[in-house]
């Protein structure tokens, strides 16, 4: 009498059918249906050749979604960044930003032998210009100014929204004398904007240089001494410390 002939189910899956081949050392198997009867043949190589494409198959798949969650993760940290960086209403840096780009600035100063000048700003008189039209229109002052500055600085140059009405360049490169002559630019363009219904919109300016042991605060300091020099002597003009 004859042995039975061993077969393998035509749903079982390719894992099932290269594991019955390994146990049984055979390098090709019978398929059969539900039923019995006979489905075909199918051998261990070309098992093994499905298993590969299907994993090929899946990996790409696996690739491509995971490609475009990267993709996505990649867009929202960089939103995340800008939110954590700006100031909402100007668009500017804020100041947790400004500190870190100001460290950076000013390690490549020292390392360069370069120079560099700090400019802080206030807007004259803004609480009466609040008080006066509005918050609403007080805000669309500060976003002027800030588009101006945006305007006519450098690429390079930084810009801050201190606080309120307050605001910060850093001027990388940029001797005292020629920081001085830029904020008197930006007073000059500042004296001459229009923001309906404020009828005069004038700003004081404290100008400093950077020093080889300066931090942020020192800096920001003798700035803002410079600042209260201008405020002293009438508003609407630019002060050196």
């Amino acid at each position: 009498m004859s042995s039975p002939v061993d077969t393998l189910n035509k749903e079982s899956s390719v894992k099932e059918a290269l594991d019955f081949l390994a146990n049984k050392h055979y390098k090709r198997v019978i398929v059969v249906d539900d039923d019995g009867c006979l489905s075909g043949m199918i051998t261990q190589k070309e098992l093994i050749s499905l298993a590969y494409s299907r994993w090929a198959m899946l990996t790409k798949e696996y690739q491509e979604e995971l490609g475009k969650i990267n993709e996505s993760l990649i867009k929202k940290n960089a939103q995340i960044e800008h939110l954590a960086s700006r100031d909402p209403l100007t668009n500017l840096y804020n100041r947790y930003k400004f500190s870190k780009l100001f460290e950076l600035s000013h390690q490549s100063m020292v390392e360069r032998e370069g120079v560099m000048s700090l400019v802080m700003i206030d807007v004259d008189f803004f609480k009466k210009i609040n008080d006066t039209y509005g918050h609403g229109v007080g805000d669309r002052v500060l976003v002027a100014i800030s588009g101006l500055f945006s305007s006519l600085l450098r690429e390079e140059d930084i810009v801050c929204r201190w606080g309120g009405e307050e605001f910060v360049i850093l001027l990388p490169s940029t001797n005292i004398q020629n920081a001085f002559t830029l904020a008197q630019k930006l007073r000059g363009h500042i004296e001459m904007m229009t923001v309906k219904p404020v009828t005069k919109i004038s700003a004081s300016f404290g100008v400093t240089q950077l020093r080889e042991d300066d931090d942020l605060k020192s800096a920001v300091d003798r700035a803002d001494a410079a600042l209260y020099m201008a405020k002293t002597a009438g508003r609407n003009c630019v002060m050196q410390n």
